[in-house]
């Protein structure tokens, strides 16, 4: 009976990874950042080795910040150098620290770059370090018939009329060791 347990334990295992294998890896190129130094200085980093991509950030936020815009835009590549927006949305970024149902695609986004560091929880953000260490997106979140494309991730974060921080995380979506793994899962080989 133990065995029998232990085979049926086994199959799930196996049956939840194939269901949640993904035939892509994101891959980040480059970080573009503009920053008021009288409000925050942005260092960020990309690391393209064993066969991961992370992202390190540090963030020393010079004073106190309320009152804060935040936009998010994220653009695919449709064909060669145009990109079109898929998700595109303002929000002010106190409110949205304080009330979890604001907006839940950002929401998603915000706790799942909270997971990787010491990163803003409440407002005013307090003059002070903060930093994301070996971000890597979990391709989990994506939907798996995402296309092999660039793209870029865009965040501006504002006061009023001044801008506080924008910056432009430029990546791609390979298709390419993915599916070459599929190839070879499903021929047997």
């Amino acid at each position: 009976m133990s065995q029998l347990l232990l085979l049926v334990a086994l199959l799930l295992s196996i049956q939840s990874g194939v269901l949640a294998w993904r035939s892509f890896k994101l891959v980040f190129d480059k970080y573009e950042s503009e920053t008021d130094k009288d409000f925050v200085e942005v260092k960020a980093e990309i690391l393209n080795t064993t066969g991961e991509t992370v992202i390190n950030a540090h963030i020393n936020v010079i004073k106190d910040l309320d009152d804060l815009q935040l936009n998010v835009n994220l653009l695919m590549e449709e064909t060669t150098d145009n990109f079109v927006s898929l998700l595109n949305r303002t929000v002010n970024f106190c409110k949205f620290l304080k009330t979890k149902s604001i907006d839940p695609v950002l929401r998603i986004i915000y706790d799942d770059l909270s997971r990787h560091g010491y990163f803003f929880k409440e407002c005013p953000i307090k003059k002070g370090i903060y930093y994301i260490h070996d971000y890597r997106l979990d391709e989990e979140m994506l939907p798996s018939y995402i296309p092999e494309a660039r793209f870029i991730f865009s965040l501006q974060l504002w006061k009023k009329t001044a801008l506080v921080h924008r910056g432009n995380l430029y990546g791609r979506v390979d298709k390419s060791k993915g599916f070459n793994n599929f190839k070879i899962f499903s021929m047997g080989k």
